[in-house]
């Protein structure tokens, strides 16, 4: 049988005139949808923060929100741009990795995974306090601890399990949040407002003094735990280019406007001082008229412990889904990258986060102002992160300036993010030291981790080696982007493409990009209505994410009318700088009447790319 890749002697057409890459328009509903849908884990946790932020900054508070918050918006951009560029399961991890060495890269999703469990551990505490509004037990010690516990071993069954949720229910689940923060603060701003109490909470000269009210910034981090959240933004928009832009803003926009008008209508509400635990009942309690406070009592505790277990489970299954990365790139024990054979889950790397957040809640309760101390370690972990990602994001600025960007971050506010987040992060070890402590010793002891682990794996490499007389090396090559082009005509994403292409990406942190194309015959115009063109690209988007879930990375898609597949295929490569090509013929032309076009498409390819290209047989091709 002839090969596919053996020279051949033909005429070198020149190229037609192509009408470059028109992606197909997505509508503001498409970027809608896609900021609701991350937005009950970027809002959520506001229902935490207003309490643990108004304990040091009386009525500054909604200041020390304002400049979290704005923190929050400069590192979601700039992860926004870094996932972007390396999608993968292990988000922050991945843009340090693509910048710096290994160990940074390491240290980043280590301590996202800390703060991700202290994340958990705060959302299930307050969910269980805020089902007080229900039933009053569950606001008193220690049921609040039993009920918490409970939550946490719910959200980790259901992130071991594989229980996932329609894109339609978490857009549901967004706009209900949206609502019930935007009907908090109406009611507040209608019903108690009282400006005077700020100005009466701010005494110049101790309290807040300049101290409390940087702490209180520091804390008020907690109000947006949704950085990872960014990184299945970025990978399931299915135009990053525009869906991305419009959608990011949009959705941190709203996030930091509400958290910052709660934080106005609590401090307006409960003079007094704002409860640590379920502030937004403290607000429900001023409500004017007895029975409206306890109808809107109990209905709202209800809804956000909803939210917060919600939020709960997002965090258990974003951290088991870093410590899998982690573990992929032999940084952890190979049995926290395992996945559930049927469920495809990271069950030992889902359970782990879930024992580390039921720790931080029985510790919590164990501890005088417990609840400060799980939230400084959240604050002072995620500030790292966000130091570690701005900076990641310029270095690559410099390192890669070509390199394709979905997103692009302004580099004077990275450069500024940084800096401040540097700040604070000092700032709040000095102020609360056991909060570095706890973080600091949990960063040595996960080094340790890595050694020991990097040890043991290459001991036992050896061993294999050793034991294989004759044993061909393997074949060491570095990818950083794949490309898969992929035709509407085809009636399926190829699964066997896609998992070659994910275990390359698996084992060296690369990025894989899907390029769906559709044909437009000369004879119809360019933008010619085709039917159900939408339903066809997002079946191949949905099939190509899913296999790649299974492998714990992330991709990209996108798609481009083209009048020929060739030269838009070479021409993405290079726009993307993709350094290897995989074909899969059955889907390059899969009518037949085009099959007879099929090896010279491949040819031309082969022939023409300045790159490598991989080709990948069908699997019913038998040899």
């Amino acid at each position: 049988m002839r090969s596919l890749l053996e020279p051949v002697t033909t005429r070198k057409a020149a190229s037609p005139v192509v009408r470059r890459g028109r992606r197909t328009p997505v509508s503001i509903d498409g970027a809608a949808a896609l900021g609701l849908s991350g937005y009950p884990w970027i809002g959520a946790m506001v229902f935490v923060s207003l309490g643990v932020a108004a304990r040091y900054g009386l009525g500054l508070a909604p200041l020390a929100v304002l400049i979290a918050g704005l923190l929050f918006a400069a590192a979601a951009a700039s992860h926004a741009e870094g996932v972007s560029m390396y999608p993968g399961g292990g988000g922050a991890s991945s843009i340090v990795r693509a910048a710096f060495s290994g160990p940074a890269a390491f240290a980043a999703g280590w301590v996202t995974c800390l703060a991700l469990a202290s994340a958990a551990a705060l959302s299930a505490l307050f969910a269980a306090t805020y089902l007080g509004g229900f039933w009053p037990e569950f606001a008193r010690t220690p049921w609040d601890v039993v009920a918490a516990l409970g939550i946490l071993a719910a959200v980790t069954a259901a992130g071991c399990s594989g229980v996932g949720s329609p894109l339609n229910l978490r857009v549901f689940a967004g706009g209900v949040e949206i609502a019930l923060q935007a009907l908090l603060v109406l009611m507040g701003a209608s019903m108690i407002f009282r400006p005077e109490v700020l100005s009466r909470d701010v005494r110049l000269v101790n309290a807040p003094s300049a101290g409390h009210l940087l702490l209180a910034t520091c804390l008020a981090v907690t109000a947006f735990a949704g950085l990872e959240t960014v990184t299945d933004l970025a990978t399931a928009a299915r135009n990053p280019d525009r869906d991305l832009r419009r959608a990011l803003p949009a959705t941190v926009g709203a996030a930091v406007a509400l958290a910052v008008a709660l934080a106005i209508v609590a401090a307006m509400a409960m003079p007094s001082g704002v409860p640590l635990t379920a502030p937004a009942l403290g607000i429900a309690a001023n409500l004017p008229l007895h029975v409206l406070q306890t109808g809107v009592r109990t209905l709202l505790g209800l809804m956000v412990c909803g939210v917060l277990v919600v939020a709960a489970y997002g965090s258990i299954r974003q951290a088991g889904r870093v410590a899998a990365s982690l573990a992929a790139h032999r940084e952890l024990p190979e049995l926290l990258g395992r996945r559930h054979p049927r469920r495809l889950t990271p069950v030992a790397a889902a359970s782990g986060a879930g024992l580390v957040a039921a720790a931080l809640v029985l510790a919590s309760r164990g501890a005088n102002h417990g609840i400060i101390i799980v939230a400084g370690l959240f604050a002072f972990s995620m500030l790292a992160v966000f130091a570690s990602v701005h900076a990641s994001v310029v270095a690559l600025r410099h390192r890669e300036p070509g390199r394709h960007r979905p997103f692009r971050a302004n580099t004077d506010v990275a450069i500024a993010g940084a800096v401040c987040s540097v700040v604070l992060w000092a700032a709040l070890g000095v102020l609360e030291p056991l909060v570095a402590v706890i973080a600091l010793a949990w960063l040595v002891a996960g080094l340790g981790v890595r050694s020991a682990s990097r040890a043991t794996r290459a001991a036992v490499e050896i061993a294999d080696r050793s034991g294989a007389d004759g044993a061909a090396p393997a074949l060491e090559l570095e990818y950083h982007t794949m490309l898969i082009p992929v035709t509407t005509d085809c009636d399926g994403m190829p699964r066997d493409t896609v998992e070659t292409a994910a275990t390359l990406a698996a084992a060296r942190g690369a990025s894989v990009v899907v390029l769906i194309l559709t044909e437009v015959p000369l004879g119809e115009p360019f933008d010619v209505e085709i039917d159900d063109l939408r339903e066809r690209v997002e079946r191949i988007a949905a099939q190509a994410r899913s296999i790649a879930d299974s492998y714990g990375i992330r991709i990209l898609v996108t798609h481009l009318r083209t009048r020929d597949a060739a030269e838009s295929i070479l021409a993405e490569a290079t726009r993307r700088n993709s350094e290897v090509i995989l074909l899969h013929q059955s889907c390059l032309h899969n009518a037949p009447a085009r099959l007879a076009t099929r090896d010279q498409l491949v040819r031309r390819i082969v022939a023409d790319a300045r790159r490598r290209v991989m080709i990948v047989q069908p699997r019913a091709v038998g040899a």
